[in-house]
């Protein structure tokens, strides 16, 4: 679906949906662009390794540059691997009313200290509106968007919030200019899709439909503009006390600053663990066993807790009472020693969030935003 004015409004289609033959060949070109973006940045990681090993010699720029590579590799993989989630259809959305405003001032102030501040704008202006949508989808979206328009970017990257001329929608855009060397293409017959960093828009896409929500692309002279479209809630949020700020509401606190304790004796563990929280402007500390965790709490309750499989048994069920008696807004996740598990806690059912350990880089960050949500 498009218009005479170079915008695409995006409709993707999933596996077996209608439309089969179109359908096969978009996800034909998508296993080839999930290809080539692991295999580029490998591919020139090889011939850098190759050159390092005839010349004998290695400078830290090389060492850099090659981590760069791998780290590039690395990104793509677990982009594929959040996308074939999304794509399975395994994902269940949960919806809860939120409030537009302060999720996107949650998500998107914890990731403004990765750029320099003069690179990102982030105005809020639709007055305490709520929509309804599932709290790790969002983040999902946010951190997707966030990541696409800053890797597409030529210079400052505008975030807002915006009512719609209809009284029963709320707008997200995220405004840029792209880069000169890489023109973002849009195939006005199909869906708008920018050929630079092709995952990070797929999981832009697909986590825009699992929510329901649409997506319109602008490709113009003045830049790229992208607009997601909400529909508003029945009743606005009533707006928080005046001397109350981001901290009326749990889910209105920014994530940056809030306190995560991992239980888990393993390094591994640990590593993976932090890589995948690295980007949400947490505080993370970690124990090895249930006992330095009850020692770690004597100090105050941390506002999430993680813990490894094989942590769990009684003496982590009494500390978990314990520490809910204290601070009932403490959450919990779980990390599931195999699989590719991505359950929330639910009243009356799961007492925890779980997460696979295959799947740590892409959903824990979306689990643990659900649990703190949630909490309180």
């Amino acid at each position: 679906m498009s218009d005479p004015h170079g915008s695409a409004v995006v409709a993707p289609q999933m596996p077996g949906e209608a439309g089969a033959g179109g359908t096969v060949q978009q996800w034909l070109a998508l296993v080839g662009e999930f290809g080539a973006d692991v295999a580029g940045p490998l591919t020139a990681a090889l011939e850098r390794i190759d050159s390092l090993t005839h010349s004998g010699r290695i400078v830290r720029a090389d060492l850099k540059a090659l981590r760069d590579e791998v780290q590039q590799a690395r990104q793509a993989g677990m982009l594929g691997q959040q996308l074939s989630i999304l794509a399975s259809g395994a994902v269940r959305a949960a919806p809860e009313r939120l409030v537009l405003d302060e999720i996107v001032q949650s998500v998107l102030g914890a990731r403004a200290s990765e750029v320099p501040e003069r690179e990102l704008d982030i105005a809020l202006a639709t007055q305490h509106a709520e929509v309804i949508a599932d709290p790790a989808l969002m983040f999902c979206l946010l951190g997707a968007l966030f990541d696409w328009a800053l890797g597409n970017s030529a210079g400052p990257c505008d975030f807002r919030t915006v009512m719609g001329a209809e009284t029963d929608k709320l707008h997200i855009e995220c405004r840029f200019e792209s880069r000169a060397s890489d023109t973002l293409t849009i195939d006005l017959a199909e869906v708008a899709r920018p050929r630079l960093n092709a995952l990070a828009w797929r999981i832009v896409e697909q986590t825009a439909l699992a929510l329901g929500v649409s997506v319109n692309v602008q490709d113009a002279s003045t830049g790229v503009v992208l607009t997601l479209q909400f529909s508003r809630a029945a009743e606005p949020a009533a707006p928080p006390q005046a001397d109350a700020g981001f901290a009326a509401k749990r889910n209105a606190r920014p994530l940056a600053g809030s306190q995560v304790l991992v239980i888990s004796s393993r390094r591994e563990m640990r590593v993976q663990i932090r890589d995948a929280l690295r980007n949400m402007g947490l505080m993370v500390d970690f124990v090895s066993s249930i006992s330095e965790a009850s020692e770690y709490c004597q100090g105050g309750a941390p506002d999430a807790v993680i813990v490894e499989a094989i942590q769990r048994g009684e003496r982590f069920d009494k500390f978990r009472d314990e520490l809910r008696a204290s601070a009932p807004d403490s959450a919990f996740v779980e990390i599931v020693e195999q699989g590719r598990t991505f359950e929330k806690s639910v009243p009356g059912g799961a007492e925890l969030g779980r997460v696979g350990r295959d799947i740590i880089d892409s959903a824990l960050p979306a689990a643990l935003l659900h649990e703190l949500s949630k909490a309180g």
